[in-house]
């Protein structure tokens, strides 16, 4: 073979293996009607009053929430899903008048994901940080009601953001039933199932749970 032949096979082997190397796909899809369940505890540190119509408040939580069911690309099925994701985080913030709480929310969490499709079995766990703010306003003395965003992020990358507005029945201080309106995007931009570059999924339907305080 000609040497300049051979450099010209060469090339075109480097192209077709750099190219092989972008052929990942990816998988978009959203579950809309979906059931969300969620557990969520709430143990109040610090709730003190100094005399003012405001005062600090710090909490401690436990928050888990997951989702589970197939999901659509164009109208289309396109696979199935589950996800979970909990984690224990501190809140900080302020009562005003026994009736509106504002908190920030800073924490660690885990977050599995499970996907399966046509090509894809498989599943991938995150572990990372868990930032998010939350307004709580009671209604009644036996009902609160909340709006709530909750972000998970690993290193340089955001993953899912939970936003919720949610009822609260029962005694404020004990056990509680939510019920309310959940949507949930989970992004992973890179991505750790074979042959699939970005995963972006789009989750939204009714929020029921309990939640616990002490």
């Amino acid at each position: 073979m000609q040497p300049i032949h051979r450099r010209f096979l060469v090339l075109a082997m480097l192209a077709i293996a750099l190219g092989s190397c972008g052929l990942g796909r990816d998988i978009r899809g959203r579950d809309h009607g979906a059931l969300l369940p969620a557990l969520r505890m709430v143990v109040n540190l610090r709730d003190d009053e100094p005399g003012g119509r405001s005062h600090p408040l710090t909490e401690f939580e436990i928050d888990a929430a997951g989702a589970d069911g197939d999901f659509a690309n164009a109208g289309m099925k396109a696979g199935e899903y589950r996800l979970v994701e909990g984690g224990v985080a501190m809140r900080f913030g302020r009562r005003i008048r026994d009736r509106v709480q504002f908190v920030g929310i800073t924490g660690i969490g885990l977050n599995r994901f499970d996907l399966s499709d046509s090509m894809v079995d498989d599943e991938e766990t995150e572990y990372g940080l868990r930032l998010g703010a939350e307004v709580r306003v009671e209604i009644k003395s036996w009902m609160s009601g909340h709006a709530r965003v909750l972000t998970f992020l690993r290193p340089f990358d955001l993953l899912s953001t939970q936003a919720e507005v949610a009822l609260v029945f029962g005694n404020p201080n004990e056990l509680g039933l939510l019920v309310g309106y959940k949507v949930w995007r989970f992004v992973d931009e890179s991505s750790g199932f074979a042959g699939v570059d970005e995963v972006d999924l789009k989750v939204d339907g009714l929020f029921i749970g309990m939640e616990v305080r002490f």
